[in-house]
């Protein structure tokens, strides 16, 4: 099944319900003279978005249904489509107030109904919490809702995957760049369609980006609005796509019970630890090809460092890209020649450039160990190897070979405490959450040359208060310590062969405080760890 999805991008005048309701509905008209099934507003759409406590918002609250409910759903029922939009709704049980949002479907009859879980400042002013997320099945398929920064925390998203949706709506008014890595984070680690739409302008003070967009199931942008304007993005979505599991990297939507249960917890509602650290400077390296071999890889890796050496003071920390990966393997005459223990030749090379450059170095390779084969990713200092983790993500061509690892990997350096994992473990979001759940400030990510994916990899940070270090083959690129929005916004991850640094500084109250961390309402995560205990009995059985 495939239907026509329509984000409309549109600048509400503040505390003018009425007249905006009209301007939606002329925008909608468009929309579904262009043959859109599905239409959505943004969040809040006829009211404005900041108000100051409950007396202020109190005369445009509605219970639902409601006046604004009543004239969507006539409008449904005249055009035969669907419409999602975000409101202010008030319990007329209990007079809480709630930054609500609804979808309305082409019978007129309210389809879904959400309360914003992860409320932004402006919200907690006025608004209470939902409590659950849920997942709808329609005319359109199996839909789910989500508000705004819901987006910026990927345990919501993936609890309505483990549901079944197949499309997830977002009325949102985002702040920031957009369209947003994050929203287009929840859509591939899914394997949904995400319609994120957003308002423009300016509301006392604060400055929205539009960008509104559908996003498929790949994280790629179908359509999408400029920063400023009213207007309408469509684009196609196939419900049949949506339902196709079936690729490689939506392989962790059968995460481990164990690693579920990890979700549940939250250290950072305590004090974090705060040092003291000592600035470090990172060094990613971008080198080799894919598929190819350790020695090749080695010796393209070696012309970066030896620049390196000549450098007034060493870096804290360079990670490499993987001298193995396991899409290099191309046959048992590879695995032989490449497969090593630990210590081996591999992690000798890395001892030898880590004393020259009396550093830490962090690359990937294939570990042989016990009469199995793990993808490993290890930390090699002057006195020789201090950590090793084996990778999760595993490709399913290479799993008749390959082990999969199980654990998180960590250790503490002068300049906090760095996490270890594969490039491609940053596919699903599991992993780098519970590094930054133990605190890490920094994660080594060294990649075999997977498509370089800059928008994934800087969502992956933002949404854990961390660095991420890439260090990709030149295949792949995109290498670069992703996580600091201000270096982020100044220069461009590495499209070619060469080095990037950031100094990581020795405080910073988006990286220390982890305050996404602790804004976790971790009680309402319980689904994910049911749904992996039931994924793990089926398992077993």
């Amino acid at each position: 099944m495939k239907f026509l999805a329509a984000a409309v991008q549109f600048e509400p005048a503040w505390g003018r319900p009425a007249e905006n309701l009209e301007r939606l509905l002329d925008l909608s008209r468009r929309a579904a003279d262009a043959g859109a099934r599905l239409i959505v507003w943004p969040e809040m759409a006829t009211t404005g978005y900041i108000f100051a406590d409950r007396a202020e918002i109190a005369p445009f609250v509605e219970p639902l249904p409601g006046p604004t409910f009543e004239r969507v759903a006539a409008f449904c029922r005249e055009r035969q489509v669907f419409v999602a939009y975000g409101l202010a709704e008030v319990d007329p049980d209990t007079g809480v107030y709630y930054n609500s949002a609804v979808l309305v479907d082409s019978r007129g009859r309210l389809a879904a109904r959400y309360r914003k879980t992860h409320l932004w400042v402006e919200d907690t002013r006025w608004a209470a919490p939902g409590q659950e997320w849920s997942v709808v099945s329609t005319d359109l398929g199996r839909v789910a809702l989500l508000v705004c920064r819901d987006a910026d925390f990927p345990e919501a998203a993936r609890i309505l995957a483990l549901q079944g949706a197949d499309l997830v709506i977002h009325p949102t008014n985002w702040l920031g760049r957009t369209p947003a890595n994050v929203w287009r984070a929840r859509a591939a680690e899914n394997g949904v369609f995400w319609i994120a739409t957003n308002r423009w302008g300016e509301e006392r003070g604060a400055r929205f980006s539009g960008g509104s967009c559908v996003i498929g199931p790949d994280g790629e942008v179908l359509d999408a609005k400029g920063p400023e304007g009213d207007g309408v993005a469509m684009a196609v979505v196939s419900v049949d796509r949506a339902r196709d599991k079936a690729r490689p990297d939506l392989d962790a939507l059968d995460v481990r019970a164990d690693d579920c249960q990890e979700l549940l917890l939250n250290p950072h509602l305590y004090p974090p630890r705060r040092g003291p650290f000592k600035e470090g400077r990172v060094v990613v390296v971008q080198a080799g090809e894919a598929p190819s071999s350790p020695s090749d890889v080695k010796l393209a890796c070696e012309r970066q460092l030896i620049e390196l050496l000549n450098a007034e003071a060493p870096p804290a920390l360079v990670v490499l890209p993987a001298l193995v990966d396991v899409t290099d393997v191309r046959g048992a005459r590879d695995v032989a020649a490449w497969a090593e223990p630990l210590p081996g030749p591999s992690s000798d090379w890395l001892l030898e450039w880590a004393r020259r450059l009396d550093t830490r170095i962090a690359s990937a390779l294939l570990e042989w160990a016990d009469g199995e084969l793990y993808l490993t990713t290890v930390l090699v200092g002057p006195g020789g190897v201090e950590a090793k983790k084996r990778s999760g993500a595993i490709p399913k061509a290479a799993r008749a070979w390959c082990g999969s690892g199980a654990g998180d990997v960590w250790v503490d350096l002068p300049l906090g405490r760095v996490g270890l994992a594969h490039l491609a473990e940053l596919r699903q979001p599991e992993a780098l959450r519970r590094l930054a759940q133990r605190g890490c400030r920094l994660v080594a990510a060294p990649g075999g040359g997977e498509a370089g994916r800059p928008w994934l990899w800087s969502a992956r940070a933002e949404e854990n208060d961390l660095c991420v270090a890439v260090a990709n083959r030149d295949t792949g690129g995109g290498s670069f310590v992703y996580g600091d929005r201000r270096e982020e916004a100044a220069r461009a991850p590495l499209a070619e062969p060469g080095r990037h640094e950031y100094l990581l500084p020795a405080r910073a109250d988006w990286l220390d405080d982890k305050s996404t961390l602790r804004m976790r309402p971790v009680h309402l995560y319980l689904p994910l760890v049911e749904r992996g205990e039931r994924r793990a009995s089926r398992g077993a059985g």
